[in-house]
């Protein structure tokens, strides 16, 4: 059960921050953050980029939904938790995304293949969703992802173990 409920913790984490980053970045936008509190973008956008909007949004909220779940599981089996081993999940999981940042133009066009169909997703350089979130947008938000995940994997390592695995002293 160790070693599930690490790698839960990890996964936990690493969805905390995608989480933290896409509601962050779709709120400071005023047309993205309005089109998620009311379903409605601003004119402008095309009835492509509309659709491809409302398919982030659920998108955006299984993630959350995942995240929950994460955390429900987490509470319940928290006792069996070994952070050295979310640790080396974490690091794991840097270690993949970091071959993805190196790939980052093909893993870009699978996601978008596997969480948006073969269609709906691109759109000309002209278009108002392009020039809100290019290209290089995604990329260096995927690298801050990567770069919190390396930073989570090193206060597991570090502060967290070292605080939690020390053995009290006797008298």
């Amino acid at each position: 059960m160790g070693k599930f409920i690490s790698l839960i913790l990890a996964l936990f984490v690493c969805f905390c921050f995608l989480n933290i980053i896409f509601f962050y970045e779709s709120f400071n936008n005023e047309d993205i953050r309005e089109f998620y509190l009311t379903g409605e973008l601003s004119e402008g956008y095309s009835s492509d980029e509309v659709s491809h909007m409302k398919d982030v949004r659920t998108l955006g909220m299984f993630s959350l939904f995942l995240n929950l779940v994460l955390l429900f599981v987490f509470v319940k089996f928290r006792k069996g938790v070994d952070f050295r081993k979310t640790s080396t999940y974490l690091f794991i999981i840097f270690g993949l995304l970091v071959v993805f940042a190196f790939l980052f133009d093909n893993f870009f066009y699978y996601f978008h293949l596997v969480f948006f169909g073969s269609s709906g997703w691109t759109f000309p350089s002209s278009s108002r969703l392009i020039q809100d979130y290019p290209f290089e947008f995604f990329r260096n938000r995927f690298l801050f992802l990567n770069f919190l995940i390396l930073c989570s994997a090193v206060v597991f390592r570090g502060v967290v173990f070292e605080r939690f695995s020390k053995k009290p002293k006797r008298n």
